[in-house]
């Protein structure tokens, strides 16, 4: 683990890092209010399939520059549902809260005119950028919650408003406010700080309670009782938080660069530049020829090929004197899975692509000591440290692998450690805390990826919150995986990292994975147990 993060320190280029991190804050010190047209196509889509959207989204752009009301285009012919009622209006939002494309567009487009076409995870969107203005900065409030829904019953919807009525009659008879939001608040998680709430900006909030926080003046200055599709709330000022230096929010900006799209460039930039420091030789033609492979060898959705394709061998790839052939290529493939929603042809593609990647990095590694003498130092140091370690190896480690009959009944007793209670997992990340609470308030137990569509329209039509700005992570990637491990530490969920929220939805059961699956991780706990031991 600690060479696997050292080697990606001194791999990933710092100076693509740092222009993202200035491009974000010169970005975060203006807001921007827009609509847009959004034509849905899969990332994995056919060619046909986004061909057909492209030119759709490129005729209703033009019929929107020869004068046809944008907002109507939008209501009539988006794919966003949220569409259908406003309009295409995403109000105002700023850096770091939409996905990257739509925001590079965004920004780049002049106030007043309709961007091209521009391709996101979601497929086509035009934009129409309608103002640009200085970004306001932050305010931290305080409120005092009802909760009332529309799916409440009118006789409980009353008695909350006149709950909130009460609340505010008290408070304008100078009640104190700190004794009142505790005698009432319902919200039970700020209730405590006195209904203080973290800091937020324009378009991380529901838009009835940002637009009534924002509006107060004066510090300490208190809201009319406001309705959300949380409930009614009546409103705090507690200071206003403008937009520190770039020194100052250098950092946080850069952390929430790692969990955004946009991540992924600095490391495009750093392939593009091994391809040339290492001579890298791609064949095309050999390339097209595995891409039309035929469908026949996969069997029972596995990859299977026989001698004549693993003895093949033409030149895939070469880095200076390192050659791969196409045979070599497809050994890595062979009995593995294949993915049945992409055909041949595509997941070829995309494996290559991937093998790629990995072969150069793979190839930069090993050069590494030789590059970097500082890293090589370091290593060394890692190295030196487990040695220190050794004297334990029979006493500890051997007998811990050798004595199965003792392994077996450890893990036996211990059996309750080893219970397994993920089952499906999907995680949920938004800027917005109350888009995610909206989701988490809306998301059936069952509810399966496949009924995304539906539960997108249950979330406009109860929290009138567009899915734009809400995204899955894959819990197999590399961002998945760090975010399960830093909810982990967290105590609530929906939780916060670097000013992004995340929802990770499990659906849980126990299940006792058999010894030989996990062996090695109860060989672990069975050497941490004997080290207490010898330790004693």
């Amino acid at each position: 683990m600690y060479k696997n993060q050292l080697e990606e320190s001194f791999l990933t280029p710092k100076k693509e890092e740092e222009a993202l991190v200035k491009e974000a804050y010169e970005r975060s010190m203006w807001e921007i209010k827009a609509s847009h047209i959004l034509i849905m196509v899969s990332k994995e889509g056919s060619p046909t399939d986004t061909l057909s959207a492209f030119n759709k989204i490129s005729n209703i752009r033009e019929r929107a520059l020869k004068g046809e009301n944008f907002s109507e285009l939008a209501k009539t012919s988006s794919d966003d549902p949220s569409a259908k009622i406003n309009g295409g209006d995403l109000g105002y939002f700023s850096v770091l809260q939409m996905v990257y494309p739509f925001e590079n567009t965004a920004y780049s487009t002049p106030v007043g005119e309709i961007s091209k076409p521009v391709r996101t995870q979601f497929g086509y969107h035009i934009i129409k950028v309608v103002d640009k203005r200085k970004n306001e900065g932050k305010i931290k409030v305080a409120h005092i919650m009802i909760r009332s829904t529309g799916k409440n019953a009118v006789d409980i919807q009353l008695k909350a408003t006149q709950k909130i009525e009460m609340i505010d009659s008290l408070l304008k008879n100078g009640e104190p406010w700190n004794e009142i939001c505790k005698k009432y608040s319902e919200d039970k998680n700020s209730v405590i700080q006195n209904g203080e709430l973290k800091p937020f900006g324009r378009g991380q909030i529901v838009p009835e309670f940002e637009k009534a926080a924002f509006d107060i003046k004066e510090i300490n200055d208190i809201s009319e009782p406001i309705k959300t599709p949380f409930g009614w709330h009546i409103i705090k000022l507690i200071n206003r938080v403008p937009l520190g230096t770039y020194e100052e929010e250098q950092s946080k900006l850069a952390q929430r660069i790692k969990s955004d799209s946009r991540a992924s460039m600095p490391r495009s930039e750093m392939l593009k530049t091994l391809k040339t420091e290492n001579n890298f030789y791609k064949n095309e033609e050999a390339v097209l020829k595995l891409t039309q492979i035929p469908p026949s060898v996969v069997i029972k959705n596995r990859w299977s090929f026989n001698s004549s394709y693993l003895d093949n061998s033409v030149i895939l790839f070469s880095l200076n004197t390192l050659e791969i052939t196409s045979g070599e290529f497809l050994a890595t493939l062979n009995n593995k899975p294949f993915d049945k929603r992409l055909g041949v042809k595509e997941q070829m593609s995309k494996l290559i692509i991937n093998y790629e990647d990995s072969l150069i990095v793979s190839y930069e590694k090993e050069k590494l000591p030789l590059k970097y003498p500082e890293y090589a130092f370091l290593v060394q140091e890692y190295y030196d440290g487990i040695l220190l370690f050794s004297i334990m190896e029979d006493s500890v480690w051997n007998l811990s692998m050798k004595d199965s009959l003792t392994l077996f009944n450890y893990y036996k007793d211990n059996l309750d450690n080893y219970a397994i209670k993920l089952i499906d997992t999907t995680i949920f990340s938004s800027d917005s805390q109350s888009t995610l609470e909206a989701l988490v308030n809306e998301t059936p137990p069952t509810i399966k990826f496949n009924d995304w569509e539906v539960l997108k329209s249950n979330l406009l039509k109860e929290y009138n919150v567009s899915p734009l700005t809400l995204q899955i992570i894959s819990t197999n990637s590399t961002e998945g995986k760090e975010i399960v491990r830093a909810q982990s530490k967290k105590t609530g969920n929906p939780f916060i990292i670097a000013h992004k929220w995340y929802w990770i939805k499990i659906t849980e059961m126990l299940d006792y994975p058999p010894l030989i699956e996990i062996k090695g991780k109860v060989i672990s706990d069975y050497q941490q147990y004997l080290d207490a031991r010898f330790i004693k």
